[in-house]
């Protein structure tokens, strides 16, 4: 359950830095649960990829390389700033989920023709970790203590 919260949360403070605030979390996060199977392909444990990418060639990457066929990625929060750079890169729009969807897949994101219906389908079902009420609460309090945590250091180099 705390690596889904931790995936959660990249999505949604990696979504927002890059701009896509009108694009739902939820939906995003389906991507990477349809794209990892439920998190336990070998793409996703060896490779740290969630959302299936292959190394570029011509684009701005947080990718280490290929293996598997597949990106390789230091960790999952570079998994999914590479994937918003390619999604920058092919000026997938922030108007609506299912705007995001068609321009994805239009965008040769996936070679099988029923993704977006498969996608779409597992963001109907899934079961967030979150609430976007929760998650922006979470990211206060992350502040906070982060600031508190500073002061404190810098009070005891005094």
């Amino acid at each position: 359950m705390l690596l889904r919260m931790k995936i959660w949360l990249y999505i949604w403070a990696i979504k927002n830095m890059y701009g896509f605030t009108k694009v739902s979390t939820k939906l995003l996060y389906a991507q990477t649960y349809h794209e990892t199977g439920n998190y336990s392909s070998p793409v996703f444990k060896e490779n740290k990829n969630l959302f299936g990418m292959r190394h570029p060639s011509k684009r701005k990457t947080y990718s280490q390389g290929s293996n598997l066929g597949h990106a390789v990625f230091k960790n999952h929060f570079n998994s999914v700033r590479d994937y918003f750079e390619r999604q920058k890169e092919f000026n997938i729009s922030n108007t609506n989920d299912t705007a995001y969807v068609l321009e994805t897949v239009a965008s040769n994101y996936a070679t099988d023709p029923n993704y977006s219906t498969k996608w779409e389908a597992i963001a109907n079902k899934i079961k967030m970790p979150f609430t976007n009420g929760v998650m922006i609460a979470l990211f206060f309090f992350l502040i906070f203590s982060g600031v508190m945590i500073f002061k404190a250091i810098k009070q005891n180099k005094k």
